[in-house]
């Protein structure tokens, strides 16, 4: 069972938690920060990265285009956005060789399009080089993400 872990904690509490910790808590803040830049309606529900359709907050994940386990990348916010839960969940189960390729999920191939109509092949190409790069991360590392996330909509 997961231990609880305070989010919203004083600064310098967050040394008390371990690493594993720490990474439940920057991903809770990336999530935070993604929020705060997203567009949003009228009514306050937030933008789909991927279909441009307005979501409940609960309603949208933040999805990586490039493996959330690659550490290089796992907080680029190039590489997260908010994209609705089916997508993210049910569309990343649907593969069709003649569509999308091999080993290519119905949800990887979309998101893969839209991200390189919105930024550009360049963008892509620079992500998909700095996912070689690997990189660990320790205590300090995570409690400045966390802190950098903070400052960003505070």
């Amino acid at each position: 069972m997961k231990s609880r872990v305070d989010y919203n904690c004083e600064d310098d509490e967050l040394y008390k938690y371990s690493i594993s910790q720490l990474k439940r808590v920057a991903d809770h803040w990336l999530r935070r920060f993604l929020i705060s830049k997203s567009k949003a309606s009228n009514d306050g529900r937030l933008v789909c990265f991927l279909t441009d359709r307005v979501y409940e907050e609960s309603d949208l994940h933040v999805a990586h285009l490039f493996q959330r386990g690659i550490m290089s990348l796992r907080y680029n916010e190039y590489n997260c956005n908010l994209i609705n839960k089916w997508s993210n969940t049910f569309d990343d189960q649907i593969y069709n060789r003649e569509l999308y390729g091999k080993g290519v999920t119905k949800h990887i191939f979309e998101y893969t399009n839209k991200f390189i109509s919105e930024f550009g092949l360049d963008a892509y190409e620079e992500l998909q080089d700095a996912s070689d790069d690997i990189i660990y991360r320790d205590k300090d590392d995570y409690v400045d993400l966390v802190l950098e996330f903070r400052g960003c909509i505070k």
